[in-house]
């Protein structure tokens, strides 16, 4: 509340200052990330020209979760999003260098398969000696020693930021489509109620679904919200106390529009933070086993999909005709260690950016795309760049996935993607 109410005009003062010099230059407040504390969430300004917060995978030490915020903070309207913390603090996580070397290999791919990221900073470029303690010195964070010695760190970053200049030149000014909206839980977690979304969101990033987060105390996030398919994952649902700020009424606004679909997992009825309970007529319940990702997506996938796999759709573009439809791994339990999602081009293209998070090289992974006609598809797929020797082939036409019941109208493809140590770029 200090930085909205005070702190935010005290910024806003001084960048109007330094805009009568410097009109061209950009501003951002750059904050900690919330979900390390959620109440500070609330500390975006909404001044700012561009959207800056340090990020770390050790807050959370779990890569759903470090998405889930990465992709909370990619909704901040039309600013772009700068990381400006980004790395392993080996000093406070006791990371081994090997591991923090392949840890930035699963880390930065996730940021760059985000369009609305325009750049981050690696914190940071050399380790330095602890005065209190100099016992401890291997443990300091860096791409260098203190000795300026390069670590393993350093040669993955240069690896990925020579990829990553590869990538833009093939790729330009690519976009992706998000398919569904679903709601971040602040109220829960403030209210210490369970907190699931980010196994919600595993689940729709293995099956490559990017996901938009929006908030419901910020009621604008829901009414403006131009994605026909929303999760509501709150069990507690924002309320004012003078009941002019409501989420529940947000979601009902939402779902009265054509074509919109709301949809929760959670039993029984809603809660209002100030109030009873309360019910919203339209909201799809369905009761699955939360526990078991594979349950999870067998009812969300219909409600994300079926329009597309039914041919009840008109697509507008190249990027409407190609979708992420299944997934599988050979090891089954690897495939909730993959995070994936297409990246659009503006001929028309896509690729495949793959990113394997967990602690072992995914041996097999399989893709199953549905597509219509007017999509572009090369004869066979080719990799762009990744880490060591990823192969990718096309198999023909794929099975029927299960959830979908009766005829599927889109054509099936099975793609295979081998021996994905951490991360791949594909093009389709």
């Amino acid at each position: 509340m200090f930085l909205r109410e005070s702190f935010e005009s005290f910024l806003q003062y001084g960048i109007d200052a330094l805009h009568l010099k410097k009109p061209e230059i950009k501003f951002g407040y750059a904050r900690l990330m919330g979900r390390a504390n959620p109440t500070c969430d609330d500390a975006d300004c909404d001044g700012m020209e561009t959207a800056t917060q340090n990020l770390y995978w050790h807050w959370w030490r779990d890569f759903s979760r470090y998405s889930c915020r990465l992709d909370a903070l990619c909704t901040s309207g039309e600013r772009p999003v700068y990381i400006t913390e980004v790395g392993f603090m080996s000093l406070y996580s006791r990371e081994t260098e090997e591991l923090a070397a392949r840890r930035f290999k699963q880390l930065l791919p996730l940021l760059y398969m985000r369009p609305q990221i325009a750049g981050s900073y690696v914190f940071c470029y050399s380790g330095q000696l602890p005065k209190n303690n100099p016992l401890v010195a291997e443990y300091t964070w860096g791409l260098c020693r203190p000795d300026r010695t390069r670590r393993p760190s350093f040669y993955s970053v240069k690896q990925l930021y020579s990829d990553f200049k590869l990538l833009d030149g093939i790729l330009g000014n690519f976009h992706t489509v998000q398919l569904a909206a679903i709601t971040d839980q602040l109220t829960d977690e403030l209210m210490s109620q369970a907190y699931n979304c980010d196994k919600t969101a595993r689940v729709m990033y293995a099956f490559g679904v990017p996901l938009r987060f929006v908030r419901g105390d910020k009621k604008n996030d829901i009414l403006n919200l131009e994605i026909n398919r929303l999760i509501v994952s709150d069990m507690c649902l924002y309320s004012s106390p003078d009941g002019a700020e409501s989420e529940a009424e947000s979601i009902k606004s939402y779902i009265s529009k054509p074509k919109n679909k709301a949809v929760t997992l959670n039993g029984g009825d809603f809660k209002q933070l100030y109030g009873g309970d309360i019910k919203i007529d339209g909201v799809i319940r369905i009761k699955t086993d939360k526990t078991s990702p594979s349950n999870t997506w067998r009812v969300l996938a219909p409600f994300i999909h079926g329009d597309f796999a039914t041919g009840n759709f008109k697509p507008q573009n190249s990027a409407d005709r190609l979708r992420i439809l299944d997934a599988a791994a050979k090891n089954k339990y690897q495939l909730w260690d993959i995070q994936q999602q297409l990246l659009y081009t503006e001929d028309g293209g896509a690729v495949l950016a793959i990113v394997n998070t967990g602690s072992e090289p995914a041996d097999e992974i399989t893709v199953t795309l549905g597509f219509y006609e007017g999509c572009k598809l090369q004869k066979s797929p080719s990799v762009i760049c990744a880490d060591g020797c990823v192969t990718a082939a096309f198999n023909g036409s794929a099975e029927q996935p299960d959830w979908i019941k009766g005829e599927c109208k889109a054509e099936l493809l099975s793609l295979t993607v081998k021996n994905l140590d951490t991360y791949a770029f594909i093009m389709l």
